[in-house]
């Protein structure tokens, strides 16, 4: 996504620089005519100075596009290694809420056959007490 943003950059500075340049061409072949009075010279020349300075504007506006180009490129970057670290995360807590469901079930295990021994040895008690008492 980013070399196509490049490239629509260089085409959309390619194209400007072109008409920039056509219009210089322009100015100069047929901006006001050649007239005996100096003045046609003069016009040129300004005109020559005004597309130079719109030329030093518009290479300054590519500059700022493709500096912000840059940033946002590196904050997509930036963003995406969060986006990797968060799901890292986020796959170690799985594993370890599997864990500890695991370890839960072990126990309840364990409680439940502690239920069942204990409920063993209470008959047991009780079967004694009742072979242990006078007639």
């Amino acid at each position: 996504m980013n070399e196509k943003i490049k490239e629509n950059a260089g085409i959309c500075i390619s194209a400007l620089l072109i008409v920039v340049g056509g219009w210089i061409l322009y100015w100069a072949l047929f901006g006001g005519g050649v007239r005996d009075d100096g003045g046609a010279a003069e016009r040129a020349h300004t005109g020559i100075d005004n597309a130079q300075r719109e030329q030093q504007q518009a290479t300054e506006s590519v500059r700022r596009i493709r500096s912000g180009l840059e940033d946002g490129e590196h904050r997509a970057d930036s963003i995406e290694r969060r986006i990797e670290t968060g799901e890292r995360r986020a796959s170690a807590a799985e594993i370890s809420v599997n864990s500890a469901q695991s370890r839960v079930s072990q126990c309840r295990s364990l409680a439940e056959d502690s239920e069942r021994r204990i409920e063993k040895c209470l008959r047991v008690c009780a079967e004694v007490r009742k072979t242990e008492k006078p007639d």
